[in-house]
């Protein structure tokens, strides 16, 4: 049996629905658990521009890649859609998790400048709220 890298190149590569997919989470480092399951992200083909955050949008493959890869890695998977996911998220997933595909370089680098601006304008904006609640706290 291959690694889970391995595992899930071959088969995400075979998925035409599929445009780019990351593992993360303790796998990706290195310390899945016994007990653990697997975290891995997917990006859909977008229908016409870049997708991000899309809350309420559902893509047919996902409850079909969740199902196949708990079978094929016999743990539990959390498949996280990065068309729908929260830009500091995608932005968190890309960024320290480990590629297992990337079909398409020019979707993938388009969508990890829209999720990272967005990441920092967030993180910006939490920082710069909670510093202004505690210097309003301190008077």
């Amino acid at each position: 049996m291959g690694t889970i890298l391995d595992l899930l190149k071959d088969y995400l590569e075979g998925r035409k629905d599929v445009a780019f997919a990351f593992l993360f989470g303790s796998a990706a480092r290195g310390k899945l658990r016994k007990e653990g399951d697997i975290d891995i992200a997917v990006y859909f083909w977008p229908e016409k521009d870049i997708e991000w955050e899309a809350f309420d949008k559902r893509y047919k493959g996902e409850s079909s890649i969740a199902l196949d890869l708990e079978r094929l890695l016999k743990k539990e998977v959390d498949l996280v859609v990065l068309n729908r996911a929260r830009a500091v998220l995608a932005d968190e997933i890309v960024r320290k998790g480990k590629p297992i595909i990337i079909k398409d370089r020019g979707i993938f680098m388009n969508f990890l400048c829209i999720v990272s601006d967005e990441a920092e304008y967030v993180r910006n904006w939490f920082e710069t709220y909670y510093r202004e609640r505690r210097i309003a706290s301190n008077r």
